[in-house]
């Protein structure tokens, strides 16, 4: 009779350098929308709806588009399609679903292993097709989002808010990354 016994190692699996990159990525850019939110919720909304010129029209609407757009790429690294119904929300709603989805896109990639992350996807879009690796794909949500982010705090200036916190993806390394994480 074989017996057949299974030893699990007691030494921890090493994340490539790759992989941590892109996980550092993903958690920058939760802890960033979750800095640029409360930072935003301690104003009046009607500010949120005040135009002023941007690529949006207001605080509201950049922050829905960053919403949307983020949200259409999670979809995409999944391999799922996605629905470009226009959807309104009150602005604690929006907040609300950013760091939702923020959340998901953090959890999802984080569980990626290296060969996933190098995964070619299918993007057919209304604009154009491609066949990009899944990780050139997360990197557009978070240089795309934080482009966006830049704009929320400019627009905010104009509008007497004054309190954004520091997003640099540098300040979150060396200030609010978790210490068990370097």
């Amino acid at each position: 009779m074989l017996k057949l016994t299974i030893m699990k190692s007691t030494k921890p699996i090493q994340k490539s350098v790759f992989q941590t990159l892109i996980e550092d990525q993903v958690n920058y850019q939760l802890w960033a929308n979750q800095s640029m939110i409360e930072s935003l919720k301690v104003h009046s909304p009607e500010k949120f709806y005040v135009k002023i010129p941007s690529s949006y029209d207001t605080i509201y609407d950049t922050v829905k588009h960053i919403y949307q757009v983020q949200d259409f790429w999670f979809q995409m690294i999944q391999g799922k399609s996605y629905d470009f119904a226009e959807t309104e929300y009150s602005s604690e709603e929006l907040f609300e679903k950013l760091i939702q989805n923020s959340n998901e896109l953090k959890d999802f990639v984080c569980q990626l292993d290296e060969f996933e992350l190098q995964e070619k996807m299918e993007v057919i879009t209304p604009w154009f097709t491609s066949h990009q690796p899944r990780y050139e794909l997360i990197q557009q949500i978070v240089m795309h989002t934080a482009y966006h982010r830049g704009q929320v705090v400019t627009m905010g200036r104009n509008l007497d808010i004054t309190n954004a916190t520091n997003t640099d993806f540098n300040f979150y390394l060396l200030m609010a990354k978790p210490k068990s994480e370097m």
